[in-house]
């Protein structure tokens, strides 16, 4: 029988396949993604297919590549835990390098056709004027830093204490924190890839913000200023994700071990109304930076 950290790290690479082929050939609209409209955020059909080529290419070689590394390990005899740590770190460093060199593509494609120069400018010109610049960058540093130590401290409990893991573990939890279904433990590596994803995708949204569009009537002097608060709040966004997952994977962890029984019912809507908060203040503050201009 497969176990279950091979066919949950197997799985997983082939969704990565699945989810690049559409990608690769180009088939999904410049204007609908997920259902939401992207045309606002690239704003060209031929960057838009550009970037998703070589996205959904990178995604099918990922996932080739980390399924064949995970078959390889187990076809070794490698522990699963050292074929679960492998398999994570390729998946860490595939997916990391996918999103820069993204990004370098739709900023390297918008700086030949002349759009990003006016913007490095501002850019460069305002940081050093503005120390708000300076305090949102150094705050954004800080969040990335919790959120690496959240998703690392996760990746390491998991791969030291993978083999005294029951088979069977919790796998959803009632509003009152109690398990009320149970699975293999292969299930667990979800809640270390789920966040992974996440995160990147947040930060590709972040290094994509300077290429949003806006209202024509904010003066460019202000857009660092608008700039650095949305990638604040994303950037809260993502470390919030990251320590609930890890607090729910070390819950899980417990409570299949038995050193506990439930999870704290108060966990979920605490971190539910932090996420709001962040949401909320963080859209309220960038409203303000938006509308600045217009106070008298």
């Amino acid at each position: 029988m497969m176990p279950g950290a091979l066919l949950a790290c197997v799985l997983s690479s082939v969704i990565l396949v699945v989810a690049g082929t559409p990608l690769a050939l180009r088939r999904i609209p410049p204007n609908r993604l997920f259902g939401l409209r992207t045309q606002a955020t690239l704003g060209d059909a031929d960057l838009w297919y550009r970037a998703n080529g070589e996205l959904g290419r990178g995604l099918m070689v990922v996932g080739s590549v980390t399924a064949a590394l995970a078959l390889g390990l187990f076809l070794n005899g490698a522990a699963e835990h050292n074929l679960l740590l492998a398999w994570i770190v390729a998946l860490s460093l595939g997916l990391a390098f996918l999103v820069l060199r993204s990004t370098r593509t739709i900023r390297r494609w918008r700086t030949v056709r002349g759009e990003d120069t006016g913007k490095a400018v501002a850019e460069v010109s305002s940081t050093a004027q503005d120390p708000r610049l300076v305090t949102m960058k150094r705050l954004e540093v800080l969040l990335d830093g919790i959120s690496l130590l959240a998703w690392g401290g996760s990746v390491a409990s998991l791969s030291a204490r993978w083999s005294s893991i029951p088979g069977r573990v919790p796998v959803h939890f009632d509003a009152s924190g109690n398990p009320d279904r149970w699975g293999d433990k292969g299930a667990l590596l979800a809640l270390v890839v789920v966040p992974l994803v996440i995160g990147l995708l947040i930060f590709l949204g972040r290094r994509l913000v300077s290429h949003g569009r806006y209202p024509e009537e904010v003066p460019p002097e202000r857009l660092p200023l608008v700039h650095g608060s949305v990638r604040v709040v994303l950037a809260a966004v993502t470390t919030t994700v990251s320590v609930l997952f890890a607090t729910l994977l070390i819950g899980a962890i417990q409570v299949a071990e038995g050193s506990r029984k439930t999870l704290p019912g108060w966990l979920l809507p605490a971190f539910l109304a932090i996420l709001l908060l962040v949401v909320f203040v963080g859209l309220g503050r960038i409203r303000a930076r938006l509308g600045a201009h217009k106070r008298p």
